[in-house]
């Protein structure tokens, strides 16, 4: 018992349960978002020649589906009625969609189409951006980024190098010392 009365708690139970992460939930799983967008973008390259003009045409969600029923039954089912034409509908009327790039224009749709709505397309593009670098830098592993050298100079300088060169008088260091350090 403690001073006041009250018990003091005793050991939980369930002593393996995680904490919940700091911050806001999140809606949608970045990698989810990050695969689908992969799947898309080859998807919508190989449909691309097809759909393109009508797709960039279309003005109403029923459009949008016709044009994606060009491509095969397949993406009509697969896209289908619903709320995901009116999504392809605003990310073509984004005013940061690419007019002339082919590229840029599929990967524009489907990096914003990814989430399927859950988050708004610019999120949607934020998390693929994300998890893009993310990946970039795990391939990268660890690299070096500066060497520094300890140098004396025949101006009586003596400490750090900057740039492979004395710092007082800019005397480089041969590239025949180079190996010995």
């Amino acid at each position: 018992m403690l001073k006041n009365g009250r018990k003091s708690s005793e050991k939980e139970l369930d002593t393996f349960s995680q904490k919940r992460p700091v911050g806001r939930p999140y809606r949608i799983a970045a990698s989810e978002v990050w695969g689908r967008s992969q799947n898309l973008r080859l998807q919508f390259g190989q449909i691309w020649n097809t759909v393109a003009e009508t797709l960039l045409r279309a003005q109403t969600p029923e459009e949008v589906l016709k044009a994606l029923e060009l491509a095969g039954q397949y993406w009509r089912n697969e896209l289908g009625p619903g709320r995901i034409p009116t999504l392809i509908l605003t990310i073509l009327r984004d005013p940061k969609f690419p007019k002339q790039r082919v590229q840029q224009q599929i990967n524009f749709l489907a990096d914003s189409l990814a989430a399927l709505g859950n988050v708004s397309p610019r999120r949607s593009r934020d998390i693929c951006e994300q998890e893009r670098r993310k990946e970039k830098e795990e391939s990268m592993g660890h690299h070096i980024i500066r060497r520094e050298y300890y140098v004396e100079c025949s101006c009586g300088y003596q400490g750090p190098a900057l740039n492979n060169a004395c710092r007082k008088c800019g005397a480089e260091i041969p590239a025949s010392l180079e190996y010995l350090i």
